[in-house]
């Protein structure tokens, strides 16, 4: 996901919001942040644990023109705030998942994506 940003210092300042946890110093450069924190599935399903992994950073996306690689110019840049996700099940989960469970399991996935959308960074 991505959320633009006027600049990189803005950047810093907005994903400093989404990660309390931390102190960012916004004149700081190349910042990458990544965590998993495993919280129990909330399907029922005993001793199942749903993995949080993200990345956090600020984005340069630059928008290249060109009609070859070798003609190549920056058109424009811009920035945002990024994050990247994956929610899953845990590796040492050793027992099989119901499939009447997969419904509540991906709304589950669902609702944790949105609460690191809206929350940020945690526990």
């Amino acid at each position: 996901m991505h959320q633009p940003q006027a600049d990189r210092v803005a950047g810093y300042n907005q994903i400093q919001d989404y990660l309390p946890a931390m102190t960012l110093d916004p004149e700081s450069s190349d910042f990458l942040y990544q965590i998993n924190r495993p919280r129990p599935s909330q399907t029922g399903i005993p001793d199942l644990r749903i993995n949080r992994l993200t990345k956090w950073s600020v984005a340069v996306l630059t928008h290249l023109s060109g009609s070859d690689l070798t003609r190549l110019s920056e058109v424009s840049h811009r920035h945002a705030c990024r994050l990247e996700f994956d929610i899953n099940t845990a590796a040492d989960f050793r027992g099989p998942l119901p499939q009447e469970s997969f419904p509540a399991l991906l709304a589950e996935f669902a609702a944790l994506v949105r609460e690191l959308v809206e929350r940020g960074d945690v526990k």
